[in-house]
């Protein structure tokens, strides 16, 4: 499902895709590098910040509906919270963006996502974790042209709801909700020559979370 790949960079992963639709049997494969910064209750009451990267594959089953699937796969070993841990992260995550309308220069889609990731510890103290997300935004967007390029402005809504659970061994598991689900989103799209996409969108659900990516569309 989606793109695998392994990875060896130390990063924790946990992306989602937040993005216009395609042309009718458009693809677009990319790359994301995102910063969360969340409160959880009630195991860890504490805030969690924390980064992740992924890759990504869209594809548009026609004029108004386009499908997003990414995944990773990260080989982390200890970490400085688990200096005795060795962990192998796994993610998984699949989406549909929908282009409800347009209205003047505006266009609103209603985008959903969903993903998982799998944080394995192989070492002695056997920490498991498992990261379940649900996200889904109304995206009002509106594309400028300049200098034969196209900018594409977009703000959304956005409802994203994380839970977490640890696992201590096999048997004691303990979750955590994230709380403050409700926020918003803020993006610009830089398309050059119609193929490269750059990207950029801040996310605030509570606290300011940016993400940047780079894509090609075919």
């Amino acid at each position: 499902l989606g793109i695998l790949i392994i990875s060896f960079f130390n990063e924790k992963l946990f992306p989602q895709v937040l993005s216009s639709t395609l042309n009718s049997k458009g693809i677009e494969l990319g790359y994301l590098r995102k910063w969360y910064h969340r409160d959880m209750k009630p195991a860890d009451n504490i805030e969690m910040e924390w980064d992740g990267v992924s890759l990504f594959l869209k594809y548009g089953i026609n004029s108004r509906l386009t499908l997003s699937f990414e995944g990773f796969i990260a080989d982390v070993g200890k970490t400085d919270k688990f200096p005795f841990g060795d962990y192998r992260d796994y993610f998984l995550g699949f989406g549909t963006i929908y282009h409800i309308t347009s209205f003047n220069r505006f266009k609103i889609y209603f985008g959903i996502h969903y993903n998982e990731g799998l944080y394995f510890d192989r070492g002695m103290t056997r920490q498991h974790k498992i990261y379940k997300n649900l996200a889904s935004s109304i995206q009002v967007e509106q594309t400028i042209h300049l200098i034969k390029q196209e900018f594409i402005i977009w703000w959304s809504p956005l409802y994203d709801n994380l839970t977490k659970y640890d696992y201590l061994g096999y048997s004691n598991e303990y979750r955590s909700d994230s709380i403050n689900n409700f926020g918003y989103a803020l993006g610009l799209n830089i398309v050059l020559f119609q193929h490269v996409n750059l990207s950029g969108y801040c996310i605030k659900i509570k606290y300011y979370q940016p993400r940047l990516g780079l894509s090609y569309i075919f």
